[in-house]
């Protein structure tokens, strides 16, 4: 028991004698890692070193490196050290700040310390650019990419944001959906003829360590160009036209009209005639259909016409139809006949009445029928083709 009681005696005047030999001893902070925002104030205390100290000596406090001393102000008053932030700080500039504290008065204590900047959400995520133009083809497929957004937020760096379609879409039928930063097209297809532009409004959200959240909007305008769905369909089949012989060039004749349910360039239709133009007679109108007549007509020689138009969009594809066009015969040639038109026949003043004198051959383009006549019908009378003699007591002159 005396031994046991001599040995705490002992382990008391130790302790006591290492006390007494250190003169100076850092007693606060507890911790060394410290965190402010960017928007910290300066001149406000970041945190206050608390010292124990032994000795009469005066205490010398030391911060290193000196570079730290651009931001950390460290203000002595004894046995106690308050740190303050001596600038206002920037996060993109500088994120951590690290330094030493050596404080010395006959023998000397050391702390390190770090202070973590948090950075302040100031700036709201941007859009590069915040205007975007895109295109993309109807009936697209599913998961096809319309447009890659650039989002960035300063305050972090230059991180990522989330982003949202926040209008513009189709309510209810959205045809685009956001797939990381791509814009891309959904199940629901796209259709050229009901809608041919969206103005999506598209909003990215950050995700700050601290402080509320901010967004920033763009705006992606997206034009659906056509596919060539639709072939032109001729209206008003079967086309015709019956027109007379003398129907004057450049009279219009009939109008071949075609629709086609593709809008823009692939509704355009243009019309050529590709069969059935004996003669070049006939000329239409590229843009409207119309055929006009080119040249004289004349049914003698072509009496009816059957024309194959085409209609042709401007994606290429065409529809073809028939037009027939019926040449009206008019009395428009004179009679030829064999012989010509002047004769002198002689014949005996005693001629038998009823003889022949002459025969005639006359043709009519116009006609398989011709009707002949004379005009001295005192002496002649005509039979069919045939002259003959009426009453002979005379000569005769013919022309």
């Amino acid at each position: 028991m005396y031994f046991g009681r001599l040995y705490l005696v002992f382990g008391t005047l130790l302790c006591c004698f290492l006390l007494c030999f250190c003169d100076v001893t850092i007693l606060e902070p507890t911790h060394n890692v410290f965190y402010i925002r960017e928007d910290f104030t300066p001149g406000n205390i970041i945190f206050t070193m608390k010292i124990s100290v032994t000795t009469a000596d005066p205490l010398v406090y030391t911060l290193s490196p000196n570079a730290a001393t651009a931001y950390i102000d460290m203000q002595e008053r004894t046995v106690e050290a308050d740190f303050k932030l001596s600038k206002a700080i920037d996060f993109n500039s500088i994120k951590q700040i690290t330094f030493n504290v050596t404080v010395t008065s006959g023998n000397t204590d050391e702390a390190s310390f770090v202070i973590n900047i948090r950075p302040l959400n100031a700036n709201p995520p941007t859009f590069t650019p915040s205007l975007q133009n895109s295109k993309v083809l109807e009936n697209k497929q599913r998961a096809t990419v319309v447009a890659t957004l650039t989002c960035s937020d300063p305050d972090v760096g230059g991180a990522t944001c989330a982003i949202t379609i926040t209008s513009g879409d189709d309510a209810g039928l959205e045809k685009f959906r956001v797939a990381g930063n791509k814009i891309m097209t959904t199940n629901v297809p796209l259709d050229y003829e009901t809608k041919t532009l969206y103005r999506l409004i598209i909003e990215g959200t950050d995700a700050p360590p601290s402080g509320s959240v901010r967004t920033g909007t763009m705006t992606l305008v997206i034009n659906v160009d056509p596919e060539n769905e639709y072939t032109p369909m001729i209206q008003g089949e079967p086309l015709i036209k019956t027109i007379d012989e003398d129907f004057l060039p450049g009279e219009e004749v009939i109008d071949v009209d075609a629709t086609d349910n593709d809008k823009g360039n692939h509704g355009q239709i243009t019309y050529s005639i590709i069969n059935g133009n004996t003669g070049d007679a006939f000329v239409i109108e590229e843009d409207s259909g119309k055929i006009y007549t080119k040249r004289p007509l004349d049914y003698e020689t072509t009496a009816s016409y059957t024309l194959t138009v085409q209609a042709t969009d401007g994606g290429g594809r065409s529809s073809t139809t028939s037009v027939t066009i019926s040449i009206r015969n008019l009395d428009d040639n004179p009679p030829v006949c064999f012989p010509s038109h002047y004769h002198q026949v002689s014949v005996y003043e005693n001629i038998t009445v009823g003889s022949t004198v002459l025969t005639f051959n006359c043709t009519d383009r116009d006609s398989s029928l011709v009707d002949y006549r004379v005009f001295d019908d005192d002496h002649f009378y005509m039979n069919g083709k045939e002259l003959q003699i009426k009453k002979s007591n005379k000569h005769i002159n013919m022309h």
